[in-house]
């Protein structure tokens, strides 16, 4: 090397260590889905460049000059979050219509590009129909972008769209609960309250600090009506409910003898009551105007 030409790790932030950053699930469930749907134009194929700038149009982007393949690619990898099952489903709508469409006919792709295409769908909780339309693969009631932009949640949730489409209905349990106690443990976190250890004494704390305990100091709340405490005493026994299904058919205990499998709809069930309770919790954390902003926690479960 020539004197005076070292590379300093100042001048260059960032660059020496990016390649060690492992990358998050939702960065690979991303990179995938791009991958596999950028494949249907592989070679040219497919819908032209204006007509798939007319979709990129419809949701700001302007990836960088490329092949159709690279164009639609980087499309995906860099939509906004909430844009990218909107975004796919006009692509695939795309693919499927004009005489170049890939989906469906003499053009069509070949199976294991469709199935390839499938299984990057399943986090999203969608799917391929049989006519090639996207649609949602039901079940779960959210994703992970009606939560919080914070890794931990979204790897949760990651977690039980693959459980789901996966038919694992003990790992879907298991995640649901991991996502209530992350949750929960952010909330205590967030107003520097200690975290009790065990489960149910967690979940109640947080919801008490957050006047979300049916049992909350009802002086300052102009919300706690009788219904609404009704919903709220629903809203624990839903969080204590899911940590016991866990227990008993989820994962995260050694066990001498496999659980017995819960039916797809009541882990469904399970799996979309965690996904309620947690964001219940978080976007009364992030409210500006909630009440528990208005009382001193030494006060919030009296």
């Amino acid at each position: 090397m020539v004197p005076g030409t070292e590379t300093k790790a100042s001048e260059s932030p960032g660059r020496l260590y990016d390649s060690l950053v492992p990358p998050t699930t939702e960065d690979r469930q991303r990179a995938r889905l791009a991958r596999t749907i950028a494949e249907l134009w592989a070679g040219g194929a497919g819908p032209t460049h204006p007509e798939i700038q007319d979709v990129f149009d419809l949701f700001g982007l302007q990836p960088e000059a490329g092949s159709k393949r690279e164009r639609v690619s980087n499309a995906v990898k860099s939509a906004d979050p909430k844009d990218v099952a909107p975004l796919v489903g006009e692509l695939i709508d795309l693919l499927r219509s004009g005489p170049t469409f890939l989906l469906g006919n003499e053009y069509a792709a070949s199976q294991l590009e469709i199935d390839r295409l499938q299984e990057a769908l399943v986090p999203y909780g969608l799917k391929l129909g049989s006519d090639y339309r996207l649609e949602h693969s039901g079940g779960l009631v959210a994703d992970a972008t009606t939560l919080p932009d914070v890794p931990a949640l979204r790897e949760h949730i990651g977690r039980m769209q693959r459980a789901l489409g996966d038919g694992d209905t003990a790992q879907l349990i298991g995640s649901s609960k991991e996502l209530l106690e992350t949750t929960t443990k952010l909330v205590l976190a967030r107003v520097g309250e200690p975290e009790p250890s065990k489960f149910p004494a967690l979940v109640t704390r947080a919801l008490e600090v957050l006047m979300l305990h049916p049992k909350s100091n009802p002086a300052p709340r102009e919300d706690l009506t009788e219904p609404v405490r009704k919903i709220l005493g629903g809203v624990l026994q839903v969080a204590l409910g899911v940590n016991e299904l866990r227990n008993d058919r989820g994962t995260g205990h050694g066990r001498a003898s496999a659980a017995v499998a819960l039916g797809d709809r009541h882990a469904r069930l399970a799996a979309g009551a965690a996904v309620v309770v947690a964001t219940l919790m978080l976007d009364t954390l992030e409210d500006a105007d909630a009440p528990w902003r208005r009382q001193p926690l030494e006060e919030s479960s009296k």
